[in-house]
C-alpha cells in the first residue's frame, strides 16, 4: 500500500492542509516521514515552476 498526503504550494490559512507553509521542507518532511507521494494543492498553476517542482521532487 502506497501513502500520500496534500501538501500546499504556497503558505495558506486553511486549517485542514497539515503541510501548508513552506514548500520545499513541507516536501522534504513528508518524505522523511515515509510519505510515498504528496498531492499538491495549487491556487494558481499559471504561477507553478514545474521544472522545481520535480527536481525538489527527485532530490526529496
Amino acid at each position: 500500500m502506497k501513502k500520500s498526503i496534500v501538501v500546499s504550494t504556497q503558505s495558506t490559512k486553511f486549517s485542514a492542509l497539515a503541510f501548508k507553509e513552506d514548500f520545499e521542507k513541507s516536501i522534504r518532511k513528508v518524505a522523511n516521514l515515509g510519505f510515498d507521494g504528496a498531492e499538491l494543492a495549487v491556487r494558481n498553476p499559471k504561477g507553478l515552476k514545474v521544472k522545481s517542482i520535480i527536481n525538489l521532487v527527485k532530490r526529496k
